[in-house]
């Protein structure tokens, strides 16, 4: 059965200390007190995952989620988080296999893969990040790129997927550069995807996947994403740093 409410996620990146937290939550919850919501996701920096998590005590339709957890249970891995420090402090969603993740930090889909099962083993929902670059577009890729980057994935879950599982796609050419593909380009991606899910793990589990957009998203196209086929939600990155940018993109949502 297909969710009907949209995800509104923010992608913080390294912005936005436990000071700057605890300010943004103090311009945002005002302006959502008195609205209906979308289901709102907040991906901080780690240092301020205990600001934020203590600041959305009280509102429930905010959840909190981590950028970036490490595979292994624990170990001599300097910088980094396990999945069980994360729910430690709250965390509820951690993203897996972000562009920058991939390309910045060179994670292969085998990674990709064992963070999936780490959080899923850790009681974390996965928010699995796929897309293809502006090369792989042009050389006509964007298929296979697509259904590689799923595939990993879709096999290690099965049939197990976690009730709030979300996959995201982020084409990377569009991600902080203003370019927006076209609407039909979305469109496709997604079904390509919500496809892929069906033959791999189902037609149920396909249908309450949510498929959220993400590159270049701001509170002047918002709404019109959200009214896409397939695009169950929005992952954002620059423009939810701003609350009031923020608040007016969830305002969106709410009206589609």
């Amino acid at each position: 059965m297909k969710v009907n409410t949209k995800t509104i996620a923010a992608n913080w990146k390294m912005h936005h200390g436990p000071d700057e937290a605890r300010d943004f939550l103090e311009k945002l919850l005002p302006n959502l007190s008195t609205r209906k919501k979308p289901r709102i996701l907040l991906f901080p920096p780690a240092i301020s995952l205990q600001t934020v998590s203590a600041g959305i005590e009280e509102c429930a339709e905010i959840e909190l989620g981590i950028q970036n957890i490490h595979w292994e249970v624990e170990g001599a891995f300097t910088g980094e988080h396990s999945a069980a420090m994360a729910v430690s402090v709250g965390v509820r969603f951690v993203l897996i296999g972000h562009s920058e993740r991939r390309h910045l930090f060179r994670e292969s889909d085998s990674e990709v893969k064992d963070k999936v099962s780490t959080a899923i083993a850790a009681g974390l929902n996965p928010v699995v990040c796929v897309g293809e670059t502006r090369e792989e577009r042009v050389q006509g890729s964007t298929e296979s790129v697509i259904k590689r980057q799923l595939d990993s994935v879709l096999a290690e879950i099965s049939v197990q997927a976690p009730k709030d599982m979300l996959l995201a796609y982020e084409p990377v050419w569009a991600i902080g550069t203003g370019m927006l593909p076209e609407a039909h380009e979305i469109e496709e991606a997604h079904s390509l995807i919500r496809n892929r899910m069906r033959e791999k793990i189902g037609q149920e589990a396909s249908l309450s996947t949510q498929i959220l957009y993400g590159g270049s998203v701001n509170a002047n196209n918002s709404e019109d994403l959200l009214k896409l086929k397939n695009v169950d939600g929005l992952l954002i990155g620059g423009a939810s740093l701003d609350p009031l940018s923020f608040s007016k993109i969830i305002e969106s949502a709410v009206s589609v």
